[in-house]
């Protein structure tokens, strides 16, 4: 068996391999891509694997041979997001300043952090359970303005 030497990298060069690995390789876990970098020498910590994920803007993807996870751009206009509303939301409903969005199972955390990652002023916040997001608008008019790009796109 061949041991190859651990090696320690800036965070900006274990992102820039990590992003590398996600393009050329299908990852469908977290630990798949720690033992990726560790087939290139680089051991990392949990944390600082998710907290590498995070700030990359990784999120999981499915395609038709599974869940894989891919760089997603953070810098979303409402436009942009069609593809987003597409590939995550089943059915929408809304009440007041509220928005109600369902999901498959496991995916509403991340149409949250798509959200969130976007920083959009008409969105004040987000909380989601398995397959159920709630979306916190600023006002009536902003959540009907919002629900009628989601079901456009979804329809």
């Amino acid at each position: 068996m061949m041991h190859m030497k651990k090696t320690s990298l800036s965070q900006k060069s274990r992102r820039k391999l990590i992003v590398t690995i996600v393009t050329d390789t299908p990852i469908a876990t977290q630990g798949e891509l720690a033992e990726e970098l560790l087939k290139r020498g680089v051991s990392v910590t949990q944390a600082t694997l998710s907290r590498d994920m995070r700030e990359l803007g990784l999120a999981k993807f499915r395609n038709n041979k599974g869940n894989f996870y891919a760089i997603y751009s953070q810098q979303q206009s409402s436009s942009n997001f069609t593809n987003i509303y597409r590939q995550f939301i089943l059915s929408v409903d809304s009440v007041m300043f509220m928005i109600v969005c369902h999901t498959r199972l496991g995916e509403a955390s991340l149409l949250a952090n798509e959200f969130d990652a976007a920083k959009r002023p008409e969105v004040l916040g987000t909380v989601a359970g398995a397959d159920t997001l709630l979306v916190v608008c600023e006002s009536v008019r902003s959540a009907d303005t919002l629900i009628e790009e989601i079901r456009y796109a979804i329809n």
